[in-house]
């Protein structure tokens, strides 16, 4: 048999790209706030109805001020669906406003309104601008805010004021917002988690991670996905997190999507719930050069024997005590042209099986009905013994 070398090349064929040159955008757009306020909005009582007169058109939402430092009024829009759209962009007008009339302005440096976005339903906020010194009484500034997409379900977005008491608000009015497709070909997160849900997936060229983490989900029907086709770096260590999901208390095939996850850390992660029995945790691999069983698991009192941190394209043997996740925290894997290559080889006279598992923060297809599709068996054929050209599963006896 000859099976020395194997390469696994990343498949974008169940993934969504965005194409460059098919920009689009859909509008959905709110005149004013009518008489009150649309459906799946909220506010908080700070956010009070103006009605059109005294300089105001339309419609409007005024923002007081009653705390400095503290948040006083919140407008907060409602949850929107950005599957399949790589940007928002918000657009609304904004006038300054003071008890008294005249041409007064915010105090500087104090009073400010942000406009804050989620890309997690409301669990954390990101800002997507400030303003601080204010225009002179009733002047318009129509204000565009972009928040990225393409990861997301749930994205939220929310003016915020924080002001004087009785003195000092701001109007809202006319806010628009556009669903945009368009090219990623650099994106840059800078701060917060960036969370693809199961189901969903971001796909870019060029990513840069720069203070921020992305993390990936899973859940009992599906999982998320992230895919970068060209270069990824991050100015931190271990900003990438992938949540997969076990559904029982059997043994499963995993791989970590990540590098540098350290294993005792794995095994003492009390969220992980493995299982245990003698001196043992249910986290093994197989060893084709290994005399006897072929079957290798992790030993609580010679943990030292085992590999220190998970091999990236490598199979383990994991099970939990229940249903749950499994959580891997480490750095994006080194992708050369497209592909991660895991080298193969094993002493004379053994046998030359290996469990390989998936490498990547994505789906990656055994194979395809698309006879045009990039599968693994498609792209590494030719590396496996001609009599056993094939992926083998086996069911291994819950012990």
């Amino acid at each position: 048999m000859r099976l020395c070398l194997l390469i696994i090349v990343l498949a974008l064929v169940s993934s969504k790209t965005i194409n460059a040159q098919s920009y689009s955008c859909d509008t959905a757009t709110i005149e004013g706030f009518e008489t009150g306020l649309p459906a799946g909005w909220a506010k908080t009582n700070s956010a009070v109805l103006v009605t059109p007169g005294n300089n105001n058109s339309n419609y409007a939402y005024r923002l007081e001020g009653n705390n400095k430092t503290n948040l006083d009024a919140i407008l907060e829009s409602p949850t929107l669906d950005m599957i399949g759209y790589t940007r928002l962009t918000i657009t609304f007008d904004r006038r300054t406003n003071c008890a008294g009339g005249g041409s007064c302005k915010w105090d500087n440096g104090t009073d400010k309104m942000e406009v804050t976005y989620s890309l997690n339903n409301g669990s954390n906020w990101l800002i997507g601008a400030t303003f601080s010194q204010a225009s002179p009484n009733y002047t318009t500034e129509v204000v565009t805010i972009d928040v990225p997409g393409g990861f997301t379900n749930q994205t939220l977005f929310s003016f915020d004021f924080y002001g004087n008491s009785g003195q000092d608000y701001t109007i809202v009015d006319n806010v628009k917002y556009e669903f945009c497709n368009e090219s990623l070909e650099g994106a840059k997160f800078e701060g917060g988690t960036l969370t693809v849900d199961a189901g969903t997936a971001f796909t870019a060229n060029n990513i840069t991670v720069d203070g921020g983490n992305i993390v990936v989900n899973s859940n009992s029907i599906n999982s998320g996905s992230f895919i970068a086709t060209g270069a990824v770096s991050s100015s931190v260590s271990n900003a990438f997190t992938y949540n997969r999901y076990i559904p029982d208390n059997v043994w499963h095939q995993i791989s970590s999507p990540v590098v540098n996850q350290n294993v005792e850390s794995f095994i003492n992660d009390s969220n992980n719930s493995l299982d245990t029995w003698s001196n043992f945790s249910a986290l093994g691999f197989y060893r084709p050069s290994s005399a006897g069983s072929k079957w290798f698991f992790y030993n609580n009192s010679t943990a030292q024997t085992f590999d220190s941190t998970f091999d990236n394209g490598k199979g383990y043997l994991a099970r939990r005590t229940q249903a749950g996740t499994l959580s891997f925290t480490g750095d994006f894997p080194s992708i050369t042209s497209g592909s991660i290559t895991k080298n193969l080889s094993s002493p004379p006279n053994n046998h030359l099986w290996y469990m390989l598992a998936n490498p990547y923060m994505s789906y990656f297809p055994a194979t395809s009905t698309d006879i045009n599709a990039d599968t693994f068996l498609k792209l590494n054929l030719d590396k496996l013994d001609p009599a056993f050209q094939g992926l083998y599963i086996g069911m291994v006896v819950n012990t």
